[in-house]
C-alpha cells in the first residue's frame, strides 16, 4: 500500500501532487493528465528544487495539440452529413479551452519548487535512482564524480552515491527519508545505512 502509494505520487512537506483524483488531506492535492502516470518514479523533489525525467509531459501536450482541430473536423463532418436544411449553414463552432499548463508547470506551481528535467546516471527515472531531502541525498551508485558535484551544486544539498537493500539500486522502491528520519527495506546492511546517516545526518557527501 505505502510503495504503491509512493509511486503514483510525489510530495514535499506543503503539497500533495497526484494522477488520481483528489481527494481529502491535510494538505494541497493537485491532479494531472500526465502519460507518464507513475509520478514517484519520474519525479523527486524536496522544499526547495525538484528533478522530473525529461519526457514529462512532451507526448501529451502533442497529442492534445492536434485535439481541437481533430474536433473541428468531425463537427464540420457531421454537418454536412446530416444538414436538412436547404441552404447551408455554419457548423456550430466549438467554445474555446484555455491553453493546457504543463505537468512542469503545475508541479513548480504546486509544490513551490524549480524543476530541472535531469536523469540520474543516464537513468531518466529519477524518482527511481535518486532520493533527495532538505539536508542531502542519495543517487544511483554508477554516477560519476562529475554528475554528483553538478548535482550536488544544482540542488544545493551534500549528496552520495550508495544502494540500499544489499545492493539495490533503485534507491526510490527500498528508502523513502524526510529531514528528520529515513526508513529503509529491511536487506539494508549496515554499511548503506551507514552512508544514508552520514549524509542526512552528519552532512557528509559531495
Amino acid at each position: 500500500m505505502f510503495e504503491c502509494s509512493k509511486v503514483y505520487a510525489c510530495s514535499d512537506a506543503h503539497y500533495f501532487f497526484s494522477p488520481s483524483s483528489p481527494q481529502k488531506h491535510s494538505v494541497v492535492v493537485q491532479r494531472v493528465e500526465e502519460r507518464l502516470s507513475a509520478l514517484g518514479n519520474c519525479i523527486v523533489a524536496n522544499d526547495h528544487v525538484a528533478l522530473v525525467h525529461t519526457d514529462l509531459d512532451r507526448v501529451r501536450n502533442t497529442f492534445f495539440s492536434f485535439l481541437p482541430l481533430f474536433l473541428s473536423l468531425m463537427i464540420i463532418l457531421f454537418s454536412v452529413l446530416h444538414t436538412t436544411q436547404t441552404s447551408p449553414s455554419l457548423p456550430p463552432s466549438l467554445p474555446s479551452s484555455p491553453p493546457l499548463q504543463e505537468t512542469e508547470e503545475i508541479l513548480a506551481d504546486v509544490l513551490g519548487v524549480e524543476v530541472f528535467r535531469q536523469t540520474i546516471a543516464g537513468n531518466a527515472l529519477v524518482g527511481s535512482y535518486s532520493l533527495i531531502t532538505n539536508q542531502g541525498g542519495m543517487v544511483h551508485p554508477k554516477t560519476t564524480v562529475e554528475d554528483l558535484e553538478e548535482l550536488s551544486s544544482l540542488l544545493q544539498i551534500p549528496l552520495v552515491a550508495g544502494t540500499v537493500n544489499r545492493g539495490s539500486d533503485v534507491l526510490g522502491a527500498g528508502l523513502v527519508a524526510n529531514d528528520w528520519a529515513a526508513f529503509c527495506g529491511l536487506d539494508t546492511t549496515s554499511t548503506e545505512v551507514r552512508f544514508g546517516f552520514l549524509v542526512w545526518v552528519g552532512g557528509g557527501g559531495v
